[in-house]
């Protein structure tokens, strides 16, 4: 890394990085702020402490106790509807398709089931689905999160998911995100354990020696698309890293405050990548809009009302169980105590009641408190889709008296309403998440494909089998399943309208919809051997019994038995041992 001018490099990546962060500032941090103390409390630290306090510690707002967990449980509950239904790990929820294919499509579809394995091997070890949770959960209360998806020598691939209010983000003229600007406070040990001491100034690598644990540096890294060929004489860092064409994006660490005079200009690591790591899906975005709009934002009104009816039931039961009195000022130089295990001190010859008796004649009751609350919390489980999602597990689960159909449409209605928030999942976050770890598995040599393989697939796709996905191809099943049945009712009438039906077609459809794996469905060269061969076999047996009908025939007279006709061949044949 010498012969470079880091400082040139850190100081444009700085000020890349503190204009997005001065975006997101400006625009998102107080929102999102007030959002996350109502929605996600643990989400609140990256947006409201300082850098240097922001590690990996649970943090917890003094200032604001949540009286109820509600919203929070209904955030969780949409987190793990989302994880389950669309991308769940104990089942595969994606596939890959050869497009394009040269050669025999059957071969590349077993070929697709060995890609399809192994991708879902890197991503068990990846840690993606435990990084897929939180990022749901940020989804829905923020409108936005961020994976990183790098590569890792032992596991393959690593996927990450960025603490809100840690990082800001950058679009390009189409709207994706293409640059992440991230903040993070690291001690002596864990910047030196992560980057080396190449590139560490001389008072961490001071601090490492000592062994100290407290103090703590802050760290910034900026993500963002690298210039390649012709376009690099228009990227200065870009020139300057001199990273390969194959590079696509770049990464650069620095540590601040560091000084032009420090080893590698403050520079601590500067690496590129073949695929874009950046996975950063939005809800709600509009057009030119960096960061999507939470449900939590939707939902903040009634939180806080949730919150508040909580406070005023609580305070409610505290006058029931130890109403305010009002005692005769005769007590006030005496005292007066009430109250559980309280005694009370009365002048004789005096009535109790005249003297002390509760400020209501009725006491107050929390049962308006309770719907309103009750009221404000349903209105939050149906901004974070738990209706739709407890209508789905409880029809799959518990169908109860109704019908399979019956079923099937209920289900198949709750999961369309999620289908424009699914869509956009499928743009923004599961294409560009199986693509890179599919590659990196690849390029690792992970995916067990044959030399074969490659060269028998130019291209491939990823079909989405989740329930979610399913769901749509339900339907698709449903209508087949709707003609073909009018068909053969109609055909009892007209039984050449079947001619309308290519089954084959029908079969690869059922197939398709249903994601049955290529390894079990013969190939079409098989299958077009197994007919020629079943009409062959056909053929000789319509033969056989034509000559048999002949020969009984010939047996009666009913045919001619001279030499010149067929009946008489037969019947010398017969009278030759079989040989006519």
């Amino acid at each position: 890394m010498a012969g470079r001018n880091w400082a040139n490099v850190r100081r444009r990546a700085a000020k890349t990085a503190k204009r997005l962060f001065e975006d997101f500032d400006g625009k998102r941090r107080q929102i999102l702020t007030d959002v996350c103390r109502e929605f996600y409390p643990l989400g609140v630290a990256g947006l409201v402490k300082t850098t240097e306090d922001v590690a990996d510690e649970c943090w917890y707002d003094e200032e604001h106790r949540l009286l109820t967990c509600q919203p929070l449980v209904a955030v969780r509950n949409g987190a793990c509807g989302f994880k389950s239904h669309l991308t769940p790990n104990a089942g595969g929820w994606f596939k890959f398709k050869p497009v394009g294919a040269d050669g025999d499509a059957a071969v590349d579809g077993e070929a697709m089931d060995r890609l399809t394995t192994a991708v879902e091997r890197a991503f068990d070890r990846s840690r993606a689905y435990d990084s897929l949770y939180k990022l749901y959960e940020h989804l829905l209360v923020a409108g936005f999160g961020c994976l990183l998806v790098t590569r890792h020598p032992r596991d393959v691939v690593r996927v990450r998911t960025l603490r809100l209010g840690t990082y800001a983000m950058g679009v390009d003229g189409e709207g994706d995100v293409v640059r992440v600007a991230r903040r993070f406070s690291w001690t002596a040990d864990q910047i030196l354990g992560s980057f080396g001491a190449d590139g560490a100034p001389e008072r961490v690598r001071d601090a490492a020696r000592k062994g100290d644990l407290q103090t703590r540096w802050t760290v910034w890294n900026l993500v963002e698309p690298n210039a390649t060929g012709d376009m690099r004489a228009y990227d200065e860092t870009a020139r300057e890293l001199a990273l390969d064409d194959s590079m696509v994006y770049r990464s650069v660490y620095w540590i601040e405050g560091a000084r032009d005079d420090d080893p590698q200009g403050g520079v601590l690591d500067a690496s590129g990548f073949t695929v874009k790591p950046i996975v950063a899906p939005r809800l709600d975005r509009e057009l030119g809009d960096v960061y999507g709009r939470g449900r939590g934002i939707d939902a903040l009104c009634a939180a806080r009302g949730a919150q508040s009816f909580q406070y005023d039931i609580l305070g409610v039961s505290g006058i029931r169980g130890k109403p305010p009195l009002v005692v005769s000022s005769e007590f006030k130089d005496d005292g007066f105590r009430a109250g559980r295990g309280g005694i009370n001190y009365v002048r004789f010859g005096e009535q109790r009641g005249a003297l002390a008796y509760p400020v209501f004649a009725q006491l107050p009751d929390t049962a308006d408190l309770r719907v309103n609350r009750q009221d404000a919390e349903q209105q939050i489980s149906e901004l974070f889709f738990n209706s739709s999602f407890a209508t789905i597990d409880a029809l799959k689960n518990n169908p109860g008296v109704k019908t399979a159909t019956e079923v099937d449409n209920l289900v198949r209605e709750n999961m369309e309403r999620l289908a424009p928030i699914v869509m956009n999942l499928e743009r923004e976050l599961l294409d560009p998440l199986v693509t890179a770890v599919a590659r990196y598995a690849v390029a690792a040599g992970f995916a067990p494909l044959t030399k074969e393989d490659v060269e028998a697939i130019s291209d491939v796709e990823v079909e989405y089998v989740s329930r979610l996905h399913m769901a749509a191809h339900a339907r698709r099943v449903s209508d087949i399943d709707a003609w073909t049945a009018r068909l053969g009712q109609l055909a009892a009438l007209k039984p050449e309208v079947l001619d309308k039906v290519d089954a084959d077609a029908v079969a690869d459809e059922y197939a398709e919809m249903l994601g049955v794996p290529a390894s079990v469905r013969a190939k079409d060269a098989d299958v077009a051997a197994i007919r020629q061969e079943r009409e062959r076999q056909a053929q000789m047996q319509q033969q056989a019994a034509a000559m048999q009908q002949m020969g009984e025939l010939a047996k009666i007279g009913s045919v001619p038995t001279d030499g010149e006709h067929l009946g008489g061949m037969l019947k010398d044949a017969q009278e030759n041992g079989g040989e006519a």
